[in-house]
């Protein structure tokens, strides 16, 4: 790989290059400068991009193709570009699938994530419009050989990012009621998300389904015994699970289109709207599970010394306000806590190669996440 190419990944493991199609056969005199420069894997992409341009890339000659960033993931790998023309220059992110290990039996495959991926995207496109105070990001082209699925960029920063520097013991109250305007949208926007993709039929969420995924991750903490959660507490647990289902209220099991990874590393603040992207592990799942997942990322900051608990409580609420939930601690919602909760401790159970510092932090947040279990496990 060149110095360039090795400039691109900021210190980030370089993706390897293998197993991608050649780039297009036209004379490379034709190709605008800078091709060269991406990494190999993506070279093929953007030369189909060039070929082909979808909307909005739009017509005329590119001049120049400028790599911004490039991160590589055990398994994706994203690049972050610009195509320079002669009066303006078009920006977007190209994000590679590998295949990943789950514990899922029926999970698709990379190709089958990145169409349905760009279906959806295409789908709701028309639903939420520019003026609209949420959004999400404008799909541009899939391609499933690779597979690869180019979207455009969206101009600003993360809700994470922005969450952390609202959040510190320096801020105002002005920023807090900044970001509880933030997390109202974020809320608002799920409700409009879910209010598009009801399931037509009548078939509810399955709560059996539900414990059996939770379990599968459980009997792998207790495989693994990294952590204290043996078999008794296992046990324990399933029957919490079992009490709390008996509670649902079948009007609560309604199935919806979820995202599935809806936190704050995933939505966008741009010109004060809300744009949430990566859909990649969207599906159909119960309305309350992506609305129980960002409540428990934004707990998750309440763990940290770093961050005022009663700031993020009122982050918390003003996100149910606008989603419309009013009632956090009913069963199902204390159902999705429970597995987002276990989903974490499964993959903290995992061995890990991370700094001292941050394995000593993880085992912090396995014993408060713990606690919380057996407490409400009693």
């Amino acid at each position: 790989m060149s110095n360039k190419q090795s400039q691109l990944t900021n210190g980030i493991v370089q993706e390897r290059a293998g197993g991608v199609q050649p780039a297009s056969s036209r004379n490379a005199d034709m190709m605008p400068a800078g091709l060269a420069d991406l990494p190999e894997t993506f070279r093929p992409i953007v030369t189909r991009l060039l070929d082909e341009r979808p909307e909005p890339i739009g017509s005329g000659a590119a001049l120049k193709i400028l790599p911004i960033r490039y991160v590589t993931r055990p398994y994706s790998s994203l690049l972050h570009f610009a195509i320079q023309f002669p009066s303006r220059s078009w920006r977007g992110y190209i994000k590679i699938e590998k295949c990943s290990p789950t514990l899922e039996p029926n999970s698709s495959s990379p190709e089958v994530q990145l169409r349905q991926q760009f279906e959806l995207l295409k789908r709701l496109q028309p639903l939420f419009k520019p003026q609209d105070p949420v959004g999400i990001v404008r799909p541009v082209a899939w391609f499933g050989d690779y597979p690869a699925l180019v979207t455009e960029e969206i101009p600003g920063r993360t809700v994470y990012v922005e969450l952390s520097r609202c959040l510190g013991i320096s801020a105002g109250d002005r920023d807090v009621e900044r970001m509880e305007q933030v997390c109202r949208r974020c809320g608002l926007f799920l409700k409009r998300f879910q209010d598009v993709n009801l399931q037509d039929d009548d078939t509810p969420f399955s709560l059996k389904e539900m414990r059996a995924y939770i379990d599968r991750r459980l009997q792998n903490i207790v495989h693994r015994g990294q952590i204290a959660f043996d078999e008794s507490s296992r046990t324990r647990l399933l029957k919490l699970i079992d009490r709390l289902s008996e509670r649902v209220d079948t009007k609560e099991l309604r199935v919806a289109q979820i995202h599935g990874d809806f936190t704050p590393a995933n939505i966008m603040l741009s010109d004060g709207r809300v744009v949430v992207l990566d859909f990649a592990m969207s599906s159909y799942g119960n309305v309350l599970h992506d609305v129980a997942h960002f409540h428990h990322q934004l707990h998750l900051w309440s763990l940290h010394p770093r961050w005022s608990a009663r700031r993020i409580g009122r982050l918390q609420q003003a996100f149910l306000d606008g989603y419309g939930c009013s009632d956090s601690s009913n069963p199902l919602f204390t159902l999705f806590r429970v597995q987002h909760v276990t989903c974490q401790l499964s993959r903290l159970s995992r061995p890990s190669a991370s700094s001292i510092l941050s394995r000593t932090y993880d085992r912090y947040v396995i014993r408060r996440q713990l606690r919380w279990l057996n407490a409400i496990a009693k």
